[in-house]
């Protein structure tokens, strides 16, 4: 086989950084399998042929038999890699659309499944495994009869559970009688068993195949995991520890009242700290997703706060933080742990319980919170982090979204935001730019310090122009630069807005503002030009042919500023409530929000919005786009724009 690899046009071939000429000499150093040159070749193969995915490039396809050969040489120190290189390209190509693989592949494929099985009776179980999972990419009937077969020869009980599980995806696609009561018979004897890991894993497979796990279920997930051989599932591709059996568990019943007994089982008595843990992770899940089992899950949270464990006690700190208001029963609790000295992985749990003070809006959190600000030690990041997805994460907030919902301390923290900015230089512009967000929110609250800010104004100039403009005409005495004199169509718009709201005087921003509308601007310049009222008048025609925008901030910016310049409602809420219909799929995205709050500025003429937000808020599901404590504030804010919408409607 290796004699024909330079009879490959490797050049007409294509990877993730171009033509593919050098994967020839990278296979041929991986099959030398020299110590540490071996590995660096695989890693810049792995990285050409796969990195993040995406697609299955035809390099891969011309690839795979020899990737195959390498998997199949006995002793060979990059079996186990490859495989998972083989895994991922094969999961790819089975995820991505057809036009996103490569036309050989699938021929490729077929002949490397088929070189592969023989592994299936390696000594190496690690091999085993990995060929197993591969087996689940099979279809039909070949897929059943395969795994059933893995399950009767199998001895490793990391595999085995592996098996179970992939039987139940094998019923979707399974057309003999005879496999699929092969396959029923099998998970239903071990549904009954005795084996705390095998009720778990045919409770998983039933799932798979369509099934639906029963409140009555819990009890499953929960031995399982309390179960002293629980870590059965570290060495299972479907397994993990404890937190990603917890992950399992929670995802596994689309009910609260379920996911709460869960919680309250593995929280129960004589619980391991792993055990513990999990119970918490749980938690997280099922308040991230439903408002309606908070109530039940904050006496086990509150619980966990004097426990043992270090991580248990941030992990109870962290969801109690997030829930905000609705646990400030525990608020004396959370301030006791203002000097506990444990961390959750890098968070330390005093600076988890300060974020938790803040927000229950517990005055007791003021020495602490002005000690940070003045030292500007460690704690609170300078930068606002986003997540996509709702996982569970240690992450805290930055030191913006710390402080800026608590403008009502204005007083008690601006001396020390004072002195702070009087200390910092260039070399400062991140914690800059953060103390500056703040005083942006807090607005006229911050006008004791223009000075301050305007001291800084060459240091970072767009999150101080965004401070200075919210601050209003208390800032008027400071001397902006000349719009001519920045470069950059933001800063420029930034600045011109800046001019307005301080001075009042709409000439700046309305030639600056007006020609970037009529220019086609989609984005800040419009929302800022409503802003300027009925002297922005002329660019109507503007902002009309943006309501036919591709985009839908574009569209929603329009319609807001075409309201607040004409005070027509006609044109305005038709797009602004067209924003909102991806909520009818149960899509929450920040314009969605943007509308909402638009359409309670309007008022009366917003209703025919009112019922589909209405329906929405109703609902129990946490109305977020972003992930980690994220999703809490999101949520908030989401409704709070909701009940101005209704108030104002009403």
């Amino acid at each position: 086989m290796w004699n024909g690899l330079d009879a490959i046009a490797w050049g007409e071939l294509r990877h993730n950084y171009g033509p593919a000429s050098d994967v020839p000499e990278l296979l041929r150093r991986c099959r030398a399998d020299t110590a540490d040159d071996a590995v660096t070749a695989f890693n810049e193969l792995d990285n050409n042929l796969y990195h993040q995915g995406g697609w299955v490039c035809s390099a891969a396809t011309a690839a795979l038999p020899f990737l195959v050969d390498l998997v199949t040489t006995p002793g060979h120190s990059l079996r186990s890699h490859v495989l998972h290189l083989i895994d991922a390209l094969a999961d790819e190509a089975r995820t991505v659309h057809d036009d996103w693989v490569d036309p050989g592949w699938p021929t490729a494929w077929r002949s490397a499944i088929d070189g592969l099985r023989p592994l299936a009776n390696d000594e190496d179980a690690e091999i085993r495994r990995l060929v197993t999972r591969l087996m689940t990419y099979l279809v039909g009937d070949e897929r059943a009869s395969a795994l059933l077969e893995r399950w009767h020869s199998e001895t490793e009980p990391g595999t085995r559970l592996d098996i179970v599980v992939a039987l139940g995806s094998a019923m979707n696609t399974v057309e003999g009688p005879a496999s699929r009561e092969s396959i029923m018979t099998l998970l239903s004897n071990l549904s009954t068993g005795d084996d705390p890991q095998f009720r778990f894993a045919a409770l998983r497979a039933r799932v798979e195949a369509g099934g639906v796990a029963e409140p009555s279920d819990t009890e499953i997930p929960v031995g399982a995991i309390r179960a002293p051989d629980a870590n059965r599932w570290a060495h299972a591709t479907t397994g993990g520890d404890h937190l990603g059996l917890a992950t399992t568990a929670a995802k596994l019943f689309d009910d609260g009242a379920a996911q709460i007994a869960v919680v309250t089982g593995l929280a129960a008595d004589g619980a391991t700290v792993e055990v513990r843990r999990a119970a918490a992770h749980v938690a997280a899940i099922a308040t991230m997703h439903r408002r309606s089992v908070t109530t039940s899950l904050l006496p086990t949270l509150g619980r966990l706060l004097a426990d043992p464990d270090a991580e248990c006690r941030a992990r109870a700190l962290h969801m109690l933080a997030c829930i905000g208001a609705e646990a400030v029963d525990h608020a004396d609790e959370v301030t006791a742990l203002f000097t506990d000295e444990g961390q959750w992985r890098r968070t330390s749990n005093a600076d988890i319980a300060l974020w938790a003070a803040t927000r229950f809006e517990d005055r007791r959190s003021l020495p602490s919170l002005t000690e940070l600000i003045t030292t500007g030690r460690p704690g609170f990041t300078h930068s606002n982090m986003f997540w996509g997805d709702r996982t569970v994460s240690s992450a805290i907030p930055g030191l913006t979204d710390v402080l800026a919902p608590l403008g009502e301390w204005a007083d008690e923290l601006l001396p020390a935001i004072r002195a702070r900015l009087g200390e910092l230089g260039a070399a400062d512009e991140a914690e800059i730019r953060a103390l500056a967000g703040v005083l942006a929110e807090w607005g006229d609250r911050a006008a004791p310090a223009v000075g301050e800010l305007a001291a800084l104004l060459p240091v970072t100039t767009e999150p101080i122009l965004a401070a200075l403009g919210a601050i209003g005409p208390a800032a008027s005495g400071v001397t902006l630069p000349p719009v001519t004199d920045v470069e950059g169509d933001r800063l420029r718009h930034h600045l011109a807005i800046t001019h307005y709201r301080i001075s009042g005087d709409p000439t700046i921003a309305l030639d600056v503002l007006g020609s970037a509308v009529d220019a086609g601007d989609r984005f800040a310049a419009v929302e800022w030009l409503g802003e300027l009222g009925q002297p922005a008048g002329g660019h109507v025609p503007a902002l009309s042919r943006l309501l036919d925008a591709g985009d839908e901030w574009g569209r929603a910016r329009a319609a807001a500023s075409l309201w607040s310049i004409t005070g027509d409602a006609t044109r305005a809420v038709p797009v602004l409530a067209s924003t909102l219909d991806g909520l009818r799929d149960g899509r929450v995205l920040p314009v969605m929000r943007f509308a909402v709050g638009r359409l309670a500025r309007i008022g009366s003429a917003a209703a025919p919005a009112v019922p589909l937000v209405r329906a929405l808020v109703e609902g129990d599901e946490r109305l977020a786009y972003f992930g980690g404590w994220r999703v809490f504030t999101e949520d908030e804010a989401f409704r709070a724009a909701a009940d101005r919408l209704f108030a104002a409607v009403a």
